[in-house]
């Protein structure tokens, strides 16, 4: 791509279309991917996370927003492959961090602000992996997110979602940790509390020899606060593993989110019913329709049910079936 020039800030922001700005930056990661250089300025994001961290925390406060921590349990490092669990000591590890191998933080999505609250709640610096920025590339939140570290990409493009890919492994294998949601969109399913959980996650980790920390989160609203509540889980070494191991591993992954997400159900509310009791529930279809009107209420409308249900990983029939019985999706032919 020798004809290819890279535009700055201020073209990027005031002088180009949305539709050229997407463009441009595909552009860009497959002239960085050709280029094949380390990743820079990872030592520089992780001093600026602690600024970062304090912008988010007084735009949460100004938004009415709250984020809180329910158990923090990355200082256990259980060991996938052994089966068995280590314990590292807060003073050791500062902060509860673990720090001797890169951290990959994989989250459930849970609509709008969960970007935000998972950046701020980790308090770790990760690079964030983002599919399909739209606006995100123009706005405050895309200045913020470049600054914390942010590999974007197009989901409809394959070759764009394979660059973020290598780029994610060489921030790990460079010293940099990751965020990302695994379910690769809002879980809308009326009874699973966590969607299957993308193995590529799992691939970058054990090529790089990184630990997999799951967290759960959920959304409240009380009195006009909007409550974001998460659950750290423990560490998962996953030394030795092999990469055709993967799909198994991705489902003890979502396994170890379901039952963080039930822990903050048990303290706060909010759990999902069982398969049997959703289809056998005359009411069922209401109460997940008012539950979904709730996760999608702050969402932007160019942000649709249909774009979602189209970038999860591995959507279940029965979330498909309850969306078109209540009109969020077209009914196929």
């Amino acid at each position: 791509m020798e004809d290819f020039k890279r535009e700055n800030l201020f073209n990027i922001y005031f002088k180009m279309t949305q539709e050229e700005v997407i463009t441009y930056y595909q552009n860009l990661r497959k002239q960085l991917y050709l280029e094949d250089e380390p990743i820079r300025g990872i030592e520089i994001r992780k001093k600026l996370y602690k600024i970062i961290r304090l912008i988010l925390k007084i735009d949460a406060l100004c938004a009415k927003r709250n984020v809180s921590i329910l158990s923090d349990s990355r200082n256990l490092i259980y060991d996938y492959k052994t089966k068995k669990t280590s314990y590292i000591q807060p003073s050791i590890c500062r902060s509860k961090i673990q720090r001797d191998k890169s951290r990959i933080y994989t989250c459930t999505h849970i609509g709008r602000y969960d970007i935000e609250s998972a950046l701020y709640g980790v308090n770790d610096n990760c690079y964030f992996i983002m599919g399909d920025p739209g606006e995100t590339y123009q706005n405050v939140d895309g200045l913020l997110l470049r600054a914390n570290g942010v590999s974007w990409f197009e989901m409809y493009n394959k070759f764009d979602a394979h660059t973020v890919n290598v780029r994610q492994t060489k921030v790990l294998s460079q010293g940099g940790n990751e965020l990302n949601f695994g379910e690769s969109a809002y879980c809308l399913d009326p009874v699973n509390p966590v969607g299957k959980i993308h193995p590529g996650v799992v691939k970058r980790a054990i090529k790089t020899d990184s630990r997999i920390i799951p967290v759960s989160m959920e959304q409240y609203e009380n009195k006009g606060i909007k409550e974001y509540i998460l659950n750290i889980g423990r560490s998962i070494n996953l030394t030795g593993a092999e990469i055709n191991e993967a799909e198994t591993i991705a489902l003890f992954i979502q396994k170890e989110m379901i039952d963080l997400k039930r822990e903050i159900w048990y303290f706060f509310g909010g759990s999902k019913p069982s398969e049997e009791e959703f289809i056998n529930d005359p009411e069922g279809l209401q109460k997940y329709k008012r539950w979904v009107d709730f996760i999608m209420r702050d969402v932007p409308s160019y942000y649709t049910i249909e774009d979602i249900m189209s970038e999860v990983y591995s959507p279940s029939q029965l979330t498909i079936d309850s969306l078109e019985k209540i009109g969020y999706l077209k009914k196929r032919k």
